[in-house]
């Protein structure tokens, strides 16, 4: 979020300044790399977005994982 001002990208690209909410990874999480910090926490993997560019970018699929109490991570 530092890196992009706290601006969500996507609406900034558009020359709307919207504060950013969310963060997006660029190459999705799936089960075989959400370990990966290279994937995961990667700043070049990861983009600065509001919530409702965030949902439009994801689609129909916007709840694609829980974690549960013990921190364990459930892709859907």
């Amino acid at each position: 979020m530092h890196r992009d001002s706290f601006l969500c990208q996507d609406c900034l690209a558009e020359g709307r300044y919207t504060p950013a909410e969310e963060v997006h990874h660029i190459i999705p999480l799936t089960t075989e790399n959400i370990h990966s910090p290279s994937i995961a926490l990667n700043p070049d993997n990861l983009v600065s977005l509001c919530r409702s560019c965030h949902k439009a970018r994801h689609g129909e699929k916007n709840n694609r994982y829980e974690v549960d109490e013990l921190g364990h991570v459930k892709i859907f």
